[in-house]
């Protein structure tokens, strides 16, 4: 016998396990009929445990089918008795299954969606989901069971276990907003991830993954190309090391990356990051690469400010300069700002400033030498 949910319907009488007999806002309790048999029930060569925990099963209701999952099988403890070491199975005992509503299902169409949409009622009956149906609830999401099977598709797995109903879903249901694959350690992830991995590339599709642990790096084939960062523990034997040019940071980035603290770090910081963007596009009149300041003259810092729009330039995020040469201009910042009175067109002694600044200039020195950072600093 083989089951045609487009015209058997999900509720199949073979099916039934029992009915409910306590409704509650998240769950209900249903008088199982089958759970003191020795074994689950066999229809088209496929097992149902009918009443085993972990089960989905369909409560038909008077508005609308409820999509649940038994979540226990229990006895009454006046009935506890009757299990004993002795039970074969042969004989039928009270048990009480508790089921997690999870979902509605309509009537007619068979589409399922999040929540409840009307409660089941006391003595309505609860039947196995049929494992056609769950392998395509994937699709009845989105759509009916009229609607045709979608022309690309990722195979999971099966249902059931070895031999079960395949289960598929379409890259835009499972890529189109956000997806996580969640589980405790040992439970499966990588396989998963590996998976739809695996299924992605039977198409001309694209796929980025981001291995912080190495785990994925005996991948290969043609479609395959491995990049690592920095210095890693294991690496693909084929792989290409990249780095992030300083270029392709903003101030932002920087700001996150030394991470300035207090009322003095962050100003001098961005300060400075101002100062060698100016003696970047400015070389012919600091060719040292940054801009000496304490106790100097503020010619050429006026005429490198005031030409060819430098000035908007400097305060561009993505405007390039040598990062190399930022703990040597942080400490060129920390002066007067003038000489005095008399000393207007120069800048002033070096002040206590630089001593605010020590903890910043450790924390870039640090990143800067790091054997782990992906950056290369010099140009």
């Amino acid at each position: 016998m083989t089951v045609d949910i487009s015209t058997d319907g999900i509720l199949l009488a073979d099916l039934k396990i029992g009915v409910v007999s306590s409704v509650a806002a998240q769950h209900v309790k249903v008088n199982l009929a089958h759970a003191g048999e020795a074994s689950g029930h066999y229809l088209s060569s496929k097992r149902y445990g009918k009443g085993e925990v972990g089960e989905l099963v369909l409560i038909e209701g008077q508005q609308s089918i409820v999509l649940g999952r038994i979540t226990e099988v229990s006895l009454p403890d006046r009935d506890r008795n009757e299990i004993s070491q002795d039970f074969s199975g042969l004989r039928k005992v009270d048990a009480i299954g508790f089921v997690r509503l999870l979902g509605s299902v309509h009537p007619i169409s068979l589409k399922v969606q999040a929540g409840v949409a009307a409660y089941p009622r006391l003595g309505d009956r609860v039947y196995s989901a049929p494992g056609e149906f769950i392998s395509m609830i994937p699709l009845l999401t989105s759509a009916g069971i009229d609607v045709q099977s979608p022309p690309v598709s990722l195979n999971l797995g099966v249902v059931s276990g070895e031999g079960g109903f395949p289960i598929s879903v379409t890259p835009e249901k499972l890529f189109g907003r956000h997806c996580a694959i969640l589980g405790s350690t040992g439970g499966g992830k990588s396989w998963t991830t590996s998976k739809i991995i695996e299924e992605c590339r039977r198409y001309p599709s694209k796929t980025i993954l981001l291995d912080a642990t190495s785990e994925y790096r005996s991948l290969s084939g043609a479609d395959t190309v491995h990049l690592h960062l920095g210095d890693p523990l294991h690496e693909n034997r084929d792989s290409v090391e990249i780095v992030i040019p300083p270029t392709n940071f903003t101030e932002g980035d920087f700001i996150a990356l030394f991470q300035p603290a207090g009322k003095t770090q962050g100003p001098k910081l961005r300060e400075a990051i101002r100062s060698l963007r100016l003696a970047a596009l400015a070389p012919e009149l600091f060719p040292q690469g940054y801009i000496p300041k304490i106790n100097t003259s503020k010619e050429n810092f006026r005429r490198a400010l005031n030409t060819n729009g430098n000035a908007s330039l400097v305060n561009k995020p993505t405007q390039p300069f040598d990062i190399s040469l930022l703990v040597r201009q942080i400490v060129q910042e920390c002066c007067f700002p003038d000489a005095g009175a008399n000393g207007l067109d120069r800048f002033g002694a070096a002040n206590n400033e630089l001593s605010y600044c020590s903890s910043l200039l450790t924390r870039i020195t640090g990143v800067m030498d790091s054997p782990f950072t992906c950056m290369r600093f010099q140009f």
